[in-house]
């Protein structure tokens, strides 16, 4: 089938959107679309297109550039969003190995151009394509951890044990301490995005798609922040979509933040975090719940091997575009 590949040129949102809500059945608005590929002040939209002989867009894989801390420097990697083809074009309805459709060629214009390291979060159909075109490797699983609300008795010894040493309350998006507390733990968090003002400022605060608050928490004789939550309301379900923490701090950040979910009369609170906070997540009463979600190692250009990986990314749900 005839086609060219090319990175983004301006102008190309207006038929990227369209394309999004054919392939999705899900609305993306151009405004939306600046804030997520332009809104941190980014020069360059890193994406990548496809059009037919007739100008038309048939496929695009794009990027978010973000900052963050990676083997003890800093650098700009890449979170992979927004991957999708029109159907008549997709490899498998025109019975084409993978290897040779448009999007296996669009992903490595992509990858070759921005070579850094690449992340994402996909669900089961870009997985089970990437591992068929030899585009990924598996890396680790991703599990939604959830407390359940419906435990009355214990949600207030939660909240009562937890009131005796810290508070949680609402702060700025713009509070110095937040920058404060990055620079105590940047460090030893591994690597990360960069989860300063500015980044959460534009992520959360100015976010198109959902409204979000910031919670601090404090010491009951300090206003020193040993730890900060950024939650969404999302129906019965309190998220916990980011979250930075000193070391020995998660324990009474997930105890308050649990008391609160029950005091909001929520069902649930949920929060995704790596692996090594497990223990500490399972000891306040969160239970790993299997999304088939995963985190893929990007082959085509592998700068790390899937165990540097688990043992060092830090993610949040703030590491995708999609909650």
């Amino acid at each position: 089938m005839n086609y060219r590949i090319r990175l983004y040129e301006k102008g190309d949102e207006y038929q990227i959107v369209r394309l999004f809500k054919e392939v999705y059945n899900k609305d993306l608005t151009v405004e939306q679309w600046m804030w997520k590929y332009l809104g941190q002040g980014n020069l360059r939209v890193w994406s990548a297109v496809a059009l037919n002989e007739n100008g038309e867009l048939i496929a695009h894989y794009g990027g978010i550039p973000v900052r963050m801390t990676f083997r003890g420097r800093h650098i700009i990697g890449c979170q992979c969003v927004d991957a999708m083809v029109r159907e008549d074009f997709r490899a498998k309805k025109i019975g084409i190995p993978q290897t040779e459709g448009v999007f296996y060629k669009l992903s490595n214009l992509l990858y070759d151009t921005f070579g850094t390291f690449f992340y994402a979060f996909p669900g089961d159909v870009y997985y089970n394509w990437g591992r068929k075109a030899g585009h990924i490797e598996e890396c680790m699983d991703v599990p939604d951890y959830r407390y359940d609300c419906g435990r009355g008795a214990h949600a207030s010894r939660i909240t009562h044990h937890a009131s005796r040493f810290y508070s949680l309350k609402p702060i700025g998006w713009t509070d110095q301490r937040i920058d404060e507390l990055w620079g105590r733990v940047e460090g030893e968090i591994g690597w990360a995005v960069v989860r300063d003002r500015e980044f959460i400022k534009w992520r959360y605060e100015t976010n198109p798609f959902y409204k979000h608050k910031i919670y601090g928490l404090e010491g009951l004789f300090s206003r020193r922040l040993s730890g900060w939550v950024v939650l969404r309301e999302n129906g019965d379900d309190l998220m916990i979509t980011d979250s930075v923490f000193e070391d020995g701090s998660l324990e009474p950040l997930l105890r308050k933040v649990a008391g609160l979910g029950c005091s909001m009369g929520k069902k649930q609170v949920r929060m995704w975090l790596p692996d090594r906070y497990k223990k500490g997540l399972l000891s306040e009463g969160f239970e790993p719940i299997d999304i088939r979600t995963w985190m893929p190692n990007f082959i085509r250009f592998k700068v790390a091997e899937p165990e540097e990986i688990r043992q060092n990314l830090y993610y949040t749900m703030g590491d995708t575009d999609f909650l």
